[in-house]
């Protein structure tokens, strides 16, 4: 996924909010689980957060959840 590309780094693909590896193979028939990564912003949109490069960062989905809207300290 370009999008991805653009905040990966493919020497430290780690989920910035527990610092364990990304599984990009962590998905089977387009079903995502708690590995794979996702698209977080830093600061939430709903919280005043920008759409842009500077406030994203890869994140395994099922820590992007647990920190919901809430901002990352």
């Amino acid at each position: 996924n370009k999008h991805y590309a653009n905040i990966s780094n493919p020497s430290n693909e780690l989920c910035y909010l527990c610092g364990e590896p990304i599984d990009w193979n962590d998905h089977k028939d387009n079903i995502y689980y708690g590995k794979y990564p996702s698209i977080d912003h830093v600061k939430p949109l709903s919280k005043g957060g920008e759409d842009t490069w500077d406030n994203v960062k890869l994140a395994h989905i099922s820590c992007n959840s647990k920190k919901g809207a809430n901002e990352y300290d």
